[in-house]
């Protein structure tokens, strides 16, 4: 009894050690060195691996403390917010810059997990900075400075069955191809193997493009600009080769896409598109025309609104927007073998392209308006003006000589209305008699003037408002002559 109690108690033991070393191992940081050395006053980056095994994105904080190698105190410490992602991934950790023979001892760790935080550790660094070329060693104590082996990340592994393969139509022993995965078993383990095949083509791309170097030289650039990466999506294809996308975050919510190709296990191109403010590379910046244009757009008002880059191995072009109001303005340059080869710009100097249609159209419209007020108020020579108020005005002036007023309407072009008011004056000359002034028709006026009148006046009168018929209703023509005539039978018959 008492030797199965010891038993149990060793299983236990190495069952809970076993937990902590797998614990352990799960998340580690590891460098290629255990000494770093940097020219005085250049920015110091040691590349920091975070081998990821838990199976899941691990988010935390990355911490990078400076100590004194002689003092044993810690003069400065500094962290970041990353996501360990699923696997291996390289992170550059900046301990700044100093003089000639500045020596530190850097201890870097990552901690995750809200409760208990976990901490993996990677102490005793030496970084120095000093203009002397530093020599190999081969004693034990620099090997014993050295960090650990690198380890690569696992890959899925699965051992295939001999069953055979899918394939349309019928086998040589006139089976169909379809009854041979009738058998449950046999479609579930060609599923599990289609599944793998993926699984293995996208971890092999996945690698391929975070040890590109150009990958891994926009990468480590909005690393060095405080971005973390928060995803990165791959479709695999045949021959290591596909597309990826990716998505960058700052501690200001501020994102930078990038989107690539990949053929055979080597990025064609990247393209990088962000509204951030990051820095843009180092290759176009050294360019004199390329910095003159950026100040001067600067100068005149012009703020950054976006960047878009192609980047490849051999030849990039970038594409700087800017925006001032309605106003917008480009800048691009293109690089072949780290050579700028050609710069431009393209501003709207005097008006974008939607404004001058828009000047049209508001022209278009006061033209318009013009136009309506010019022909509603301008003198009318053919006659059909606003005739009414001239003879209102004209009879005021003359007071009740209207028939002279009627004369005046007909030479300043009103004909029409000219023998229309004769005519009137005439009916009113009947109604002021027997209507006490009240307004009469033509029909009135004749059948008045047929009961009550002495016959020869009646019919002189009824011949004028027939014979005036035409000249006022339906706008035919009165010679000078004719309209003379009229008036001296109207005047007559009036002063009767």
């Amino acid at each position: 009894m008492r030797t199965k109690f010891l038993l149990f108690i060793l299983f236990l033991a190495a069952a809970s050690s076993g937990i902590v070393a797998a614990e352990d191992d799960a998340l580690f940081l590891s460098t290629g060195s255990g000494q770093y050395q940097f020219m005085p006053g250049e920015e110091s980056r040691i590349p920091v691996q975070i081998t990821n095994n838990m199976g899941r994105d691990v988010p935390g904080t990355m911490v990078i403390r400076l100590k004194d190698p002689l003092t044993g105190e810690y003069s400065s410490s500094q962290s970041k917010q990353i996501t360990a992602f699923s696997g291996e991934e390289i992170y550059y950790v900046s301990a700044g810059n100093a003089g000639e023979g500045t020596e530190y001892i850097v201890d870097i760790s990552f901690e995750y997990g809200n409760g208990p935080v976990y901490s993996s550790d990677l102490p005793g660094i030496s970084l120095s900075f000093s203009n002397e070329v530093p020599q190999d060693e081969d004693t034990p104590e620099a090997e014993e400075t050295a960090s650990a082996p690198v380890k690569s990340s696992s890959g899925i592994k699965a051992e295939t069955q001999d069953t055979t393969s899918y394939a349309s139509g019928t086998t040589p022993d006139g089976v169909q191809a379809s009854e041979e995965y009738s058998d449950a078993e046999a479609l579930k383990r060609t599923l599990l193997e289609e599944q793998i095949e993926r699984e293995l083509r996208k971890n092999a791309l996945t690698a391929a493009i975070k040890s590109d170097p150009v990958f891994r030289g926009v990468n480590g650039s909005l690393y060095d600009q405080n971005f973390s990466r928060l995803s990165l999506a791959v479709n695999a294809g045949e021959n290591n080769s596909g597309v990826f996308s990716s998505l960058y975050r700052d501690e200001h919510d501020a994102t930078v896409s990038l989107s690539g190709t990949v053929h055979e296990g080597v990025i064609e191109k990247i393209f990088e598109n962000t509204t951030a403010f990051i820095a843009l590379p180092p290759v176009f910046m050294e360019n004199e025309t390329f910095g003159i244009l950026i100040s001067q757009t600067e100068s005149e008002g012009f703020v950054r609104s976006g960047t878009e880059i192609n980047i490849s191995s051999d030849n990039s072009d970038i594409t700087i927007l800017y925006t001032k109001g309605i106003y917008a303005a480009e800048i691009r340059a293109e690089s072949v073998n780290g050579s700028v080869k050609a710069v431009s710009i393209r501003k709207d100097d005097i008006l974008p392209f939607y404004v001058l249609p828009l000047l049209i159209l508001i022209f278009a419209c006061l033209n318009a308006i013009v136009i309506y007020f010019y022909y509603m108020y301008r003198p009318d020579p053919s006659g059909t003006g606003n005739a009414t108020e001239e003879f209102a005005d004209i009879q005021d002036f003359y007071g009740t000589d209207a028939l002279h007023a009627t004369e005046l309407l007909f030479f300043r072009g009103h004909r029409k209305e000219a023998v229309s008011m004769a005519v009137r004056v005439l009916r009113m000359k009947v109604a002021a008699e027997r209507f006490s002034g009240k307004e009469i028709s033509d029909s009135e006026c004749r059948a008045y003037l047929l009961e009550h009148t002495d016959q020869h006046n009646s019919e002189q009168t009824i011949s004028i408002l027939t014979a005036t018929e035409r000249q006022r209703y339906s706008g035919e023509e009165i010679t000078e002559a004719e309209f003379r005539t009229l008036i001296a039978e109207i005047r007559s018959l009036i002063q009767d």
